[in-house]
């Protein structure tokens, strides 16, 4: 009865294997790619980089210059303390104060117009590098490339990091606008 058993359990396993062992394939490959380092260090992301900080070097130097003269407000209404009457002090406080609310307000627009441009630089970087990426996948036979930096990743092999090569690849193929 045992080998009986054992005979139709071999028969079994032989035709799972023979049916299924056609589908069972060698293991699926991962590469891994920073796409911020991407754009960071392409011949497209520095030139764009570096045309976002140009555009935008007159709003900060004079976020710079409007710095100056408030530093320089504050110390003096800080040295005249002892020579105000209070009501005089308060009005230079005052006045200190509302000029400090304009220039915060001003450093935070200028700042969400330099995300924003930021962002658009990645919006018109991205079809490009994935179009990259999806060449590299193809020629290396991956089934999945992920970014680490987006994707909560614990580890991952730095043998299986392809940033390197989608960044040379990115740069001989982005022709730009």
């Amino acid at each position: 009865m045992k080998s009986k058993h054992f005979f139709v359990s071999s028969i079994v396993l032989v035709f799972l294997l023979a049916v299924f062992g056609g589908s069972v394939h060698a293991v699926d490959k991962t590469g891994f790619v920073n796409i911020r380092e991407v754009i960071n260090k392409s011949n497209a992301g520095k030139k764009l980089a570096e045309d976002l900080k140009k555009s935008m070097e007159k709003d900060r130097a004079a976020l710079i210059e409007k710095d100056k003269e408030l530093k320089k407000l504050k110390e003096e209404i800080d040295a005249q303390v002892s020579k105000l009457k209070e009501n005089e002090l308060k009005e230079k406080k005052t006045i200190f104060e509302k000029k400090l609310e304009v220039f915060k307000d001003t450093v935070n627009a200028f700042n969400s117009r330099f995300r924003q441009k930021e962002q658009e630089i990645v919006v018109n970087l991205m079809p490009e590098i994935l179009k990259t990426v999806a060449t590299i996948a193809k020629k290396g036979k991956y089934t999945m490339i992920v970014d680490p930096q987006i994707s909560q990743i614990a580890y991952f092999s730095p043998g299986s990091d392809l940033t390197k090569w989608v960044l040379r690849e990115f740069n001989k193929s982005y022709k730009g606008e």
